[in-house]
């Protein structure tokens, strides 16, 4: 009988279905069977009272224990029997099942015995079509490139006599121009009101003095005093430089000044935007149309004052785009027009909106021009005004009096547990979100947190003026009540006047009460907090990216959309990028308990990291940064999750490279433009913010079937790391071989242009220790593969698939054990660790009675919990500083920390592999530390 691959997966289905009917039933079996528990713990409190009653009764009649006896023994009888009913049921159960699992085996056997399927055949035949169906697509893309090469060839052709015609009309204007130097007047006087931003109503005056012009009648309506406007052309190699003047307080008639209208016709309609010292055109922009050249597409033209001593190359296609733009020129001058007079504008192509697309004239475009200008035109971050000297101590010691009033469940961060909670649905909503959603939605979304800061943050001051602040939280299904919760811990702890926006994007949520439910809370309930959503799911670098495109303060603050500030957490947080508009902030990130809601530090500072995997690490604080423990200090790599970063600068450096997918890697390529082009990175002591960090399994699916992540990595090694990317390659060879990283011209372009500098400049003078930690060759293991209890042949120190905190045991050993599963592979490091060897992850004891529990936890390469040694001649694995050894529990399939004994044959262990070379030389090396020692 012949069998398909595919009747063998519906077979395989149909039995897994089965499987699943079955586990339900066992659960069912699981459940009757705590009920059968909690009716022993009832009969055993029946045996207690009878023992009292007995005790009552020995100096009674018998006839009064007769009766009480014989009122008992009814109920007796009944539980026994139902005992025996409950217990032949689950023996049939069992039976049951065993019996179908061994005729699902038989079946699956016999139907491969005799499957006539020929794989090779079907497979060959498979590869065929695919080569045949990328030989069409390769067919068809050629014919596409050679008629795209044709419409390139034409689109060239018509620039070529475009430039022509330009040509000869640029000369006109020239013999316009020496005509106006010989016979021009000044007669009329032109007033204006001077504004900062134009306005819809302006752009229908422009209307109007365009009909002006036209008719050559009436008088150029600005928005500031201009009186005479000259202008003329300087010839470089390569490129032109325009200069406007505006010199005096009148405007020529137009009907004198023949050469001013028809350079006015050619020029696009300037509704400026002044920002600070830079004068930024907010409307500056080709008129749309089909015959426009693709690469005129996208302009940008930025004006500085001339006082500025600043000077710009332009576009050598200059005259190309006045030819296309509109008919007048509006040029804001700013106050004191008389001392800064002169502007020298710049017109350059564009990474920005697309200009000839209609919809970006749209008033809601037109709107949010100003705040997407320093994205878009502006090269350099805003300075801010402050005064070193005025600072402000910024509590709300109102607010923070009652928080601290706070009781209740989970207030003050105390860890909360509920009372006989429904479990299955709690384990329910625990898979779907990674934490205790259930716990969480019984916790105030208003809940007050511990002040765990250093108590000198307690009464520091900061900048009286600071900037304000935008906050962007993408989420992706969070749950309601630690969204909400985010929300309000940011409204509740931030002063009111730096707090500008919140805003939520979303990146496309399955929940259904993630839509409109969350709009109507949103508005009726959230102040000033506002949500984007993304079309479809994108990604946490995307999302990021379009909440910061929307955001209007001058500093962004990135969060995580399950977080709870500390008390005065944000002053301290922007006060250096006040101080400094290049500087980037992260905070002290604390922990909140998945299970519990428990809020708790983390730890009390180190500077960020990475290993040659591009796991995020951590480096010990430096020695300076130990004298004031107040005060931010710089570290190489952010965590990415939560930071502070001016946004000017963050545009300046590209935002986030788009090029990056979903999530991974984005802190390491933002950490190394930070450094590597001209800012600096700090984590600030004094702002601590709570985040939750997902249990097991509650990591949320990925849109993604391609290796994402790594390709990420190639991408910023690539644009950012130089020769060093190597030692990320040489990590996993074959992936990294394997995978495209796209297109890296933009990025790269970017680099050039901000004239950023080398990794190894960033390897030697910012993140200068790292290699002593992590260096990109690492010396060989002391010992590795499966560690084996020498007293039983067939158990191993095995993880249990369990998660931080939580204690490892011993399993079966795998059959290899130089290479067994990942789950028995361990490495006794150079760091005198004992580590899982494909992660990051160690054992760590931390406790010092007996039999104390060995855990998994992620390794800090710090030694203490961590520190192991092993003792080849006695075969112990020793703990810390010598006197404690690793002992197997065979009986309970656990391991333990006692004081070593010699006599003891369960503390004896062997490792898979054991490099006797290496563990030598420690012991010499440690031999000559101790004689120096002694010295």
């Amino acid at each position: 009988m012949s069998i398909t691959v595919g009747q063998i997966i519906l077979d395989a289905q149909r039995v897994a279905n089965g499987a699943k009917d079955l586990e339900a039933r066992t659960n069912a079996l699981l459940v009757e069977a705590e009920g059968n528990n909690r009716q022993i713990e009832t009969m055993k409190q029946f045996r207690d009272d009878l023992d009292s009653l007995n005790k009552l009764c020995r100096d009674k009649s018998n006839a009064d224990m007769v009766n009480r006896i014989n009122q008992q023994n009814p109920s007796i009888r009944e539980i026994r029997q139902e005992n025996r009913e409950l217990k032949a049921s689950l023996e049939d159960h069992q039976r049951a099942l065993e019996l179908i699992m061994h005729k699902y085996r038989e079946h699956m056997h016999h139907k491969i015995l005799n499957s006539k399927v020929n794989l090779k055949d079907t497979y060959n035949a498979k590869l065929s079509e695919v080569v045949r169906q990328q030989e069409e697509k390769i067919s068809e893309m050629a014919a596409v490139m050679q008629k795209a090469a044709s419409m390139d060839d034409e689109a060239l052709n018509r620039e070529l006599e475009m430039m022509q015609r330009l040509r000869i009309e640029n000369q006109g204007l020239r013999e316009m121009l020496q005509i106006s130097q010989q016979f021009g007047s000044a007669s009329c006087r032109f007033n204006v009101d001077e504004k900062a931003i134009q306005t819809e109503a302006d752009v229908s005056s422009v209307q109007q003095t365009q009909h002006q012009l036209d008719n050559r009648k009436g008088l150029l309506n600005d928005s500031n005093a201009i009186e005479t406007i000259s202008f003329f052309q300087l010839k470089g190699k390569s490129s032109s430089r325009w200069l406007i003047n505006a010199k005096r307080r009148t405007l020529e008639p137009i009907e004198r000044n023949v050469w001013l209208y028809a350079i006015l016709e050619r020029i696009l309609n300037a509704l400026c935007v002044r920002r600070y010292s830079v004068l930024i055109p907010r409307f500056l922009l080709p008129v749309p149309t089909a015959s426009m050249p693709n690469h005129l597409s996208k302009i940008r033209i930025v004006c500085w004052r001339a006082d500025s001593n600043s000077s710009f190359t332009l576009s050598p296609l200059i005259a190309s785009v006045l030819s296309l733009v509109a008919h007048k020129i509006l040029i804001n001058i700013p106050e004191n027009a008389e001392k800064k007079s002169s502007l020298l504008c710049e017109i350059s192509h564009s990474t920005g909106p697309d200009f000839t697309n209609p919809d970006f004239y749209r008033s809601q475009n037109l709107v949010n021009l100003p705040q997407f200008a320093a994205q878009v035109f502006n090269r350099h971050p805003k300075k801010f005004e402050f005064d070193p000297n005025d600072l402000k101590d910024w509590h709300d010691e109102e607010a923070y009096q009652k928080a601290l009033a706070r009781k209740g469940l989970g207030e003050q961060g105390q860890p909360a547990e509920l009372v006989n909670p429904d479990k299955e649905k709690e384990r329910t909503m625990f898979r779907a979100n990674g934490y205790n959603a259930m716990l969480s939605d019984q916790i105030s979304l208003n809940r007050s947190v511990p002040d765990i800061r250093n108590p000198g943050c307690i009464h520091k001051k900061y900048l009286s003026k600071l900037p304000q602040v935008s906050i962007v939280i993408p989420f992706y299904d969070e749950h309601w009540s630690p969204l909400l919760r985010s929300c309000f811990a940011i409204l509740n702890r931030t002063p009111p006047e730096l707090l500008k926006e919140i805003i939520l994007v979303d990146d496309a949520s399955t929940k259904e009460f993630l839509g409109e439910k969350l709009e109507k809370y949103v508005s009726q309930y959230v102040p000033k907090t506002r949500i984007v959503r993304l079309p479809e799911r994108s990604g946490l670098i995307v999302a990021r990216l379009a909440g910061a495109k929307v955001a209007t303060a001058d500093i962004l603050i990135f969060f995580d959309s399950h977080v709870e500030p500390n008390y005065n957490w944000l002053p301290p947080l922007i006060d250096p990028i006040a101080r400094n508009p290049r500087a980037c902030v992260c905070p002290f990130i604390d922990v909140i308990a998945y299970n519990t809601f428990e809020y708790r530090s983390q730890d009390e500072g180190a500077r960020g990291a990475f290993d040659w995997r591009f796991y995020y690490k951590r480096l010990p604080l430096l020695k300076e940064d130990l004298e004031d423990k107040t005060k931010p200090f710089r570290s190489p790599i952010m965590a990415g999750g939560l930071f502070a970063i001016g946004r000017d600068f963050f545009w300046e450096l590209g935002g986030y490279d788009e090029g990056l997918d979903i999530w991974g890697g984005e802190q390491y390529e933002l950490s190394f433009k930070i450094w590597m082009c001209g800012g600096e990175m700090l984590d600030a002591p004094c702002s601590r913010v709570g985040h939750i960090y997902r249990g097991p399994g509650g990591h949320l699916s990925n849109p993604r079937t391609n290796d994402f992540l790594h390709k990420n990595y190639k991408r910023v090694a690539e644009v950012w790391m130089d020769e060093y990317k190597e030692y990320l390659y040489m990590r996993e060879p074959n992936r990294y071989a394997k995978l495209d990283a796209g297109d890296l011209t933009k990025q790269k372009a970017l680099r050039e242009k901000l004239q950023c500098k080398s990794f190894k400049w960033f390897m030697e003078e910012i993140a200068f220790d790292l290699p002593k930690k992590y260096p990109p060759i690492e010396p060989p293991d002391y010992a590795s593969g499966a560690i084996r209890s020498d007293t039983s042949n067939n158990l191993c120190i095995d993880t249990l698939n369990v998660g931080h905190r939580q204690e490892v045991g011993l399993y079966p050993c795998a059959s290899d054990l130089v290479y067994p599963q990942s789950n028995q592979y361990w490495a006794l490091s150079w760091h005198k660790d004992l580590r899982l060897k494909m992660k990051a992850d160690c054992l760590d004891v931390s406790e010092s009675y007996r039999n104390a529990p060995v855990v998994l936890y992620e390794c800090h390469l710090q030694g203490g919990n961590q520190l192991w040694q092993y003792d080849v001649e006695n075969k112990w694995l020793v703990h810390g500083s010598g006197k404690s050894c690793l002992e197997a529990d065979l009986k309970n399939h656990k391991v333990y920390v006692n004081r070593c004994d010699p006599a003891n044959l369960k503390m004896k262990w062997s490792f898979g592999h054991v490099n006797r070379t290496a563990l030598a030389e420690l012991k010499i090396n440690k031999h000559q530390v101790s004689e120096e020692e002694g010295l």
